[in-house]
């Protein structure tokens, strides 16, 4: 190959996605290069665009970002934009733990694992560390007698794990990459496009925000469909859009938004703004049969984050909807299903001291209840 070797990137939150494993960006690349017999890289492999714009939002916790559900937006997003660190303990309590694997890894990624052995059975480790800053400290507690044990942390930089990976697809091929500055190429000629790599579906990443509570994805979605018509959009601006067009469509005054996962605690909305939000989406399927919203979202008792709320109760599997929490917030909002009509049903639980079981269990039994007196 004469020249360089560009990948360009758009901002696709599922480019070698850990939740989309019937596509691979990295697989199709490998089978590309495969197929047209390179063995040899005269130029460079390079990631466009050139910038790098990794962002988090403001308004986030510091403890939160060095995590992996607190990974930023960024055009190169990459697997996630976390990493996923393997960790063997011992059997003694306040013993030191030991890091295995990091997966992916890159060389600008250093860690400095603080990580103790704890009595606890959860997962009670943080990493600290921002967008860009190569370091990561790892401190907290993890379970006694455990071998690869995962934990996730943020990236610093998703760039550089994806041109690492690029890199590595070459090295496995025996590919050689002269990296040389010099090589001429003649501006005149077209560039030949190896391959175009598409996202999945609107429908399927949404579908993932849903279910399984994608932060990144969220993020991601936000700021595309903002920068639409917004160009110069950033994560920290892009939720005041998104506020204006729901006063807009709906004269919605109960709702800040200040992004668009709501990882931030000053999101704030009410309960009723939630069930106008549902009404209107309601109605919407009625008059144009569109029920792409109510399939993005999962079943009580049977999908998602709600697999388990609601199983063997009166309402598994009719209660069609979206789960929310954080320390001291538990929140349901979506639809229970009863003689083929919808019920629009929020409810929130913010800022509770006791065990979040048993606040689950107690929201159950109201819905139990509410239910049966439709």
């Amino acid at each position: 190959m004469k020249g360089n070797l560009i990948i360009y990137t758009s901002g696709d939150p599922s480019l070698e996605s850990r939740f989309v494993s019937s596509k691979s960006f990295i697989r199709d690349l490998k089978s590309k290069l495969l197929e047209l017999n390179i063995n040899s890289i005269t130029g460079k492999i390079k990631i466009y665009p050139d910038f790098d714009n990794y962002q988090v939002n403001n308004q986030w916790l510091w403890s939160d970002l060095g995590n992996y559900y607190g990974s930023g937006y960024s055009s190169h997003s990459f697997k996630d934009n976390y990493v996923e660190v393997s960790f063997n303990s011992g059997n003694e309590i306040g013993s030191s733990t030991k890091v295995v694997k990091i997966d992916p890894m890159a060389d600008s990624f250093f860690l400095e694992n603080s990580v103790l052995v704890g009595k606890s059975n959860k997962d009670l480790s943080y990493a600290f560390g921002a967008p860009m800053q190569k370091n990561r400290t790892l401190i907290g507690t993890i379970p006694r007698n455990k071998k690869n044990y995962v934990v996730k942390i943020s990236m610093h930089d998703p760039k550089i794990f994806l041109k690492y990976a690029v890199e590595k697809v070459c090295f496995e091929l025996g590919i050689i990459i002269d990296n040389n500055n010099s090589t001429k190429i003649n501006k005149h000629l077209k560039l030949d496009t190896l391959l175009v790599y598409n996202s999945p579906s609107l429908m399927e990443l949404v579908k993932c925000v849903n279910f399984k509570s994608n932060n990144n994805f969220a993020e991601h979605l936000l700021i595309k469909s903002i920068s639409l018509n917004h160009r110069d959009i950033d994560i920290n601006n892009a939720a005041e859009y998104l506020q204006l067009f729901w006063e807009d469509k709906l004269s919605l005054k109960e709702m800040i938004f200040k992004d668009g996962c709501g990882l931030s605690r000053l999101n704030l909305c009410s309960a009723n703004a939630f069930n106008d939000l549902l009404l209107y989406e309601l109605e919407r399927k009625i008059s144009d049969g569109v029920e792409s919203f109510l399939k993005s979202l999962p079943i009580s008792g049977k999908t998602g984050t709600l697999k388990y709320f609601g199983d063997e109760s009166v309402f598994q599997e009719k209660f069609i909807g979206k789960s929310g929490s954080m320390g001291g917030v538990r929140c349901y909002s979506g639809y229970l299903s009863k003689n083929s009509q919808y019920y629009p049903f929020t409810i929130m639980v913010n800022n509770f001291i006791s065990n979040d079981y048993l606040i689950r269990k107690r929201i159950e039994e109201l819905v139990v209840n509410i239910y049966n007196n439709i």
